[in-house]
């Protein structure tokens, strides 16, 4: 074998041309890559705290897609009207920031919730209570 072939070339020298099936398989791999990468960025994003716009995100994402440029030359060579991105790569990035937003979102106090914790009836004093919370919360009503 030849140093310096090229993984196509390697290929086609030990009798296995490099095909469509093939393409399409390295073409989910790559699409495989960048929802993970997408998936880790949004995680790590939540985890630390950081807010990253829509327009960040798809940023960050385009670095991903020329990091993988070199590998999809070869894909994308047997699969012209393909892409290294996935199609629906502009929803995935929409719903990780909304992810982002929902994640930092205030949520709103139960006051109800709160007060009824807050100011539950108190047992009444004497050898039959007859405050009817009382007896609910005692499980006797």
């Amino acid at each position: 074998m030849e140093p310096n072939l090229t993984r196509n070339e390697a290929l086609i020298e030990d009798g296995h041309a490099y095909g469509e099936a093939d393409a399409r398989t390295d073409l989910a791999r790559l699409h495989s890559v960048y929802r993970d990468t997408l998936t880790a960025l949004t995680a790590s994003a939540i985890k630390h705290r950081v807010m990253l716009s829509k327009d960040e995100l798809e940023v960050a994402m385009e670095g991903v897609g020329e990091a993988l440029a070199n590998e999809a030359d070869t894909v994308l060579e047997h699969l012209p009207n393909e892409s290294y991105t996935p199609a629906d790569a502009k929803n995935l990035i929409d719903k990780a920031h909304t992810s982002l937003v929902d994640a930092f979102r205030v949520t709103a106090i139960d006051w109800a919730g709160a007060f009824e914790k807050m100011f539950r009836p108190q047992p009444t004093r004497g050898s039959a209570p007859t405050n009817p919370q009382t007896l609910i919360t005692k499980g006797e009503l």
